[in-house]
């Protein structure tokens, strides 16, 4: 062989050595996964879901070098008991050592694990299978909420979700809770907007942000809802305002097309004269012509800058001891740079609605936390739902999976890339029960229309969730 060879013999296989090394990291390496099955939501497709494909998922039993036992001793709070901070008498948050926390109104490290929509049922739920259930189990709803209240506990939850009856605030030893206080919702309803079963449609998905009423109503708004028992209530960890509003990147196009007579219309096109330098006289279509990609992330953050800041200064107003957990983020606008810039001014917490990922995306996650100016973020939506529950599940955002032990596994594998996030502060899954008649509905919930939990679920996730400190200092060491 001569030298030449040699070398190139040489140089191959250090470049082999080196990928096989490269692609055996933790990641990669198959003693530390295992595959779980799970078929996507698609929209706007003919059929409702892909195929089942397998997906590498990280579970507690196969963490090589994590032997780590449940939390030791935690506060009344649910807190980590030795941990000492500033106590302010409210939550709060606070950057220790590269990692953010939550602060218990005592002054210890939190980090909330949660359910929405925690409810007996018994004023909205319009099912008869679940009434008729509840009947059979509970005397009354107080009955059921020191039920309620049990079962999260064992599981390892400590926070009370958005959406859940105010009968658990009333319980021995209530959680720590959440709510939500809409401003923009009912303030669009005035001006066309329509409401589906889940979210505000508003007219070309353009909010009333530039009306001249939604300042003064947003104060009205927050001052009517926020009682002084909320202002007082050191139980309540803060408030979401608002839920999914339709942050677009074309907003710019979205707000030059609905009628001219519109303020919103007006208002759009008097900012973008004034940014091109251009004279009032000029005519809309020409000035139309000369939108750019500059133009439309320039008007995103001018119009979430408007909202945000009017939303923090009423409820700084009414509420001056709660934390402001911003508006729940969903789907395109969790890429929307200039949105987290204008949110990260005003918010404590950024809280995302995060869904069609198994895994938490590294970069998603680095980029949430770099475009809102280090801000700490929650995630507040998040499930997968189980094809042995019976239901058609073609009902809402994610992704379904074979079995209720499919769903713990991936529970594990989500919260664990969570808790190695620096600046996750909570997890809020979707939803505390199945709301349908089968075989209507999806099943997000941890326990069945009937109130049965679902067992390999519960015993998964309560198996994380009471680990979750002990994992945080794992990752971080």
């Amino acid at each position: 062989m001569t030298s030449a060879l040699r070398l190139i013999f040489f140089v191959s296989l250090v470049l082999t050595l080196a990928v096989q090394s490269f692609a055996e990291t933790r990641e990669d390496d198959r003693d530390q996964h295992i595959l779980v099955e799970a078929k996507f939501r698609r929209w706007r497709a003919e059929t409702p879901f892909g195929s089942y494909r397998p997906r590498k998922t990280r579970v507690l039993s196969l963490m090589h070098g994590y032997t780590g036992p449940d939390d030791g001793k935690l506060c009344e709070w649910s807190g980590r008991a030795d941990v000492a901070l500033g106590a302010t008498g409210f939550f709060r948050t606070e950057k220790v050592a590269e990692r953010w926390w939550l602060v218990d109104p005592h002054g210890h490290p939190f980090v909330a694990t949660s359910l929405n929509s925690i409810r007996s049922g018994q004023r909205k739920d319009r099912n008869p299978t679940s009434r008729a259930s509840f009947s059979e189990r509970w005397k009354s709803e107080g009955d059921w909420a020191e039920d309620a209240r049990r079962f999260l506990v064992d599981s390892g939850f400590n926070t009370v979700g958005a959406w859940s009856d105010s009968s658990l605030r009333k319980v021995n030893r209530p959680l720590p809770w959440t709510t939500v206080l809409y401003v923009m919702y009912p303030f669009g309803a005035q001006r066309g907007g329509k409401s589906d079963e889940s979210n505000m449609k508003f007219p070309n998905d353009c909010m009333p942000i530039f009306d001249p009423e939604f300042e003064r109503f947003c104060k009205a708004r927050l001052a009517e809802v926020i009682t002084q028992d909320l202002i007082e209530d050191r139980m309540l960890v803060g408030y979401f305002v608002d839920n999914e509003l339709p942050w677009r990147e074309d907003a710019l196009d979205r707000y030059l097309k609905i009628d001219t007579s519109d303020v919103n219309y007006r208002q759009s096109l008097r900012w973008l004269i004034q940014r091109k330098g251009l004279d009032h006289s000029v005519s809309p279509e020409t000035v139309l012509k000369m939108i750019d990609d500059d133009d439309r992330s320039g008007f995103l953050g001018y119009i979430s800058e408007r909202y945000f800041s009017m939303v923090y200064q009423a409820l700084r107003v009414s509420d001056p001891n709660h934390l402001y957990l911003g508006s729940r983020l969903h789907g395109q606008a969790l890429r929307l740079e200039p949105l987290f810039h204008a949110l990260g001014q005003y918010a404590d917490v950024v809280s995302i609605n995060y869904y069609n990922r198994w895994t938490p995306r590294t970069s998603e996650l680095e980029n949430w936390t770099a475009w809102s100016g280090d801000k700490p973020f929650l995630i507040s939506e998040w499930y997968a739902k189980g094809e042995d529950s019976g239901h058609e599940n073609v009902q809402g955002a994610d992704m379904v999976v074979r079995s209720q032990m499919d769903r713990g596994r991936f529970y594990q594998n989500f919260l664990l890339r969570l808790l190695e996030s620096k600046h996750c502060v909570g997890s809020f899954w979707h939803t505390y029960r199945d709301a349908d008649e089968l075989p209507k509905g999806s099943n997000k919930g941890f326990m069945s229309v009937t109130f049965e939990p679902f067992e390999d679920l519960v015993m998964m996730a309560a198996e994380i969730n009471r680990q979750k400190y002990s994992l945080i200092d794992y990752f971080d060491r």
